[in-house]
């Protein structure tokens, strides 16, 4: 396999962070970045979602509604009272 050399700016903190980030998985920037783009050219997309805080924010509530949804179609699933969930919450918390 051929190298080829890029070169790229990028903030220095940031830098830093990634750098010791990557020295507790053993791995150095060279590696971590070879590893990021060998997954963007298999799935031929970023390898991860890219959002903000918005859309992430939407993102957990779709996948709780999910979650509950679900939660809620299973047979399985007992359901408290009011005065029941109360009392659990003050017993354990002490409220």
């Amino acid at each position: 396999m051929e190298a080829t050399k890029v070169n790229f700016n990028t903030d220095t903190a940031l830098k830093e962070q990634a750098e010791k980030l990557f020295g507790q998985m053993g791995i150095n920037m060279t590696t971590a970045l070879n590893i990021f783009l060998k997954a963007t050219v298999q799935q031929g997309r970023i390898p991860f979602a890219l959002m903000g805080d918005a859309a992430a924010s939407r993102e957990r509530i779709h996948r709780a509604l999910l979650e509950a949804q679900t939660q809620a179609a299973d047979p399985a699933t007992q359901w408290l009272s009011e005065e029941e969930s109360f009392g659990r919450f003050e017993s354990k918390y002490g409220l």
